[in-house]
């Protein structure tokens, strides 16, 4: 009798026990006169659906997390969970108890849940760009913490997401740069395109990723980014550079020199005189006739092709020099290089037969061109009379051509000049057609002998 009184006393001070247990309130060390572990998390926001109980349960668990008691902390919020399956605010301190225990990626995946059960909820966003920042995603970091400063204004995390988008920029451009110095221009591309998510307005970044396109065929999307890249900085030369390279190759020559025009007037130099030449040239070939441009193809230029090779690339030259009335020929008058045919006569570079014909499709022998050079040089020397002429005074040797031939004046300047240089053998070739190409060459280094022409010297 005694044995069982004893017994039911043992069990009544066990259901004590539990019944007091079960009384006592679910709260966590007191934190107030300590300071939280972990300052820098967020408090995720109360859902108002919860009940009192649940709401209580969810300070709890914050309150362990702050204390340090990760295995509490963790236990409350599953407890919460399983009572209040994808509650946001649950799904985010799971998060930090995974960041505490430094698993970003666990703590990661958390807080996307948690953004998915509440979009709107701040903790979430700036748990998540705590984690990516372990990740070393800055870019994606500074999203996140814009995210929870757009969900609740009271967090201020701008100088952060400044420090961060800086950052980001920095070692995407690093990136991309490494990159496009391999060769890689997909992988270039990409991580420029990541440094202008970060810095949209950044002129140089759209030049250098314009460069990378332009490299990997992407024309379109090149121009589209270097224009905008003037806009924003319309003193980069680079970028009207680049601009022109792109433009030239698309073949819109016109658009070419206009950027490289508007590049050497920022700054000079840099091989921009030459490309602006070159190109005016090719825009000026462009509008001349078909017979023109394919001058430089022929096996025998003709006296009509060689009148417009004159009266095309020496145009400045032969209009200011003093000229005489254009003889009268009876043909030609339909021939497609009559204007130049008539520019050469009025200039006396090239003249008539005395039968008062030009026949402009008879092939052009080495002789008749020499004599037209030196007529030429002639107009130069004129244009240009304190410079050097010594080749006036040339007497050449030839191993074809003796000094009392009539085309060897004519010859022994033009050699002279370095115009039309005789063979490796040091023959000179008179009888010999001229080549397109011979006689294109033989053009373009009069025009560069000529130089600027003087206008003060121009007919009336």
């Amino acid at each position: 009798m005694k044995a069982s009184r004893l017994a039911l006393a043992h069990v009544a001070s066990v259901a004590l026990v539990a019944t007091l247990a079960a009384c006592a309130p679910r709260t966590p060390p007191a934190t107030a006169t300590t300071a939280p572990r972990f300052p820098e998390f967020v408090y995720p926001a109360l859902d108002p659906t919860l009940s009192p109980d649940l709401a209580e349960r969810q300070r709890e668990a914050w309150g362990w997390l702050q204390a340090g008691e990760l295995r509490r902390a963790e236990r409350t919020w599953s407890g919460l969970l399983r009572a209040a399956p994808e509650t946001a605010a649950a799904l985010a301190g799971m998060g930090y108890v995974a960041m505490a225990r430094e698993d970003a990626e666990g703590a990661l995946a958390r807080f996307d849940e948690a953004i998915g059960a509440n979009p709107q909820l701040a903790a979430a966003h700036a748990g998540r760009g705590q984690a990516l920042l372990q990740l070393e995603r800055p870019a994606e970091a500074a999203s996140a913490f814009e995210a929870a400063q757009a969900a609740d204004p009271k967090l201020d995390y701008s100088g952060r997401i400044a420090a961060l988008r800086f950052r980001g920029t920095q070692e995407a451009v690093a990136r991309a740069r490494t990159a496009a110095a391999e060769g890689q221009w997909e992988s270039a591309r990409v991580a420029y395109q990541q440094a202008l998510a970060a810095s949209p307005e950044s002129a140089f970044l759209l030049r250098e990723l314009a460069a990378v396109e332009r490299r990997s065929g992407r024309t379109e999307d090149a121009l589209a980014h270097i224009t905008r890249a003037i806009e924003l900085d319309p003193a980069d030369r680079a970028a009207y550079v680049t601009l022109g390279e792109l433009r030239e190759e698309a073949g819109d020559l016109e658009g070419a020199v206009r950027a490289y025009e508007a590049a050497r007037t920022l700054e000079p130099g840099g091989g921009i005189e030459e490309r602006l030449a070159a190109l005016r040239d090719a825009v000026e070939l462009a509008r001349l006739p078909e017979q023109y441009r394919s001058i430089v193809s022929q096996e025998a230029v003709t006296r009509g092709e060689t009148a417009a090779l004159f009266g095309v690339r020496l145009d400045d030259l032969l209009s200011t020099a003093s000229t005489q009335s254009a003889p009268v020929v009876t043909d030609g008058r339909d021939h497609w290089a009559t204007d130049w045919i008539l520019g050469v006569m009025r200039a006396g570079v090239m003249q008539p037969f005395a039968n008062h014909t030009f026949q402009p499709d008879l092939p052009m022998s080495r002789g008749d061109f020499a004599q037209a050079v030196a007529r030429i040089l002639e107009l130069i020397a004129a244009q240009h009379p304190g410079e050097d002429a010594s080749w006036r005074e040339a007497r050449h040797r030839f191993t074809d051509l003796l000094p009392g031939h009539p085309v060897y004046p004519s010859a022994s300047i033009a050699a002279a000049a370095g115009i039309l240089p005789p063979t490796s053998d040091g023959a000179f070739e008179p009888t010999r057609p001229v080549t397109g190409a011979e006689a294109v060459e033989a053009v373009n280094r009069l025009r560069r002998l000529a130089g600027p022409a003087k206008r003060s010297a121009q007919r009336p």
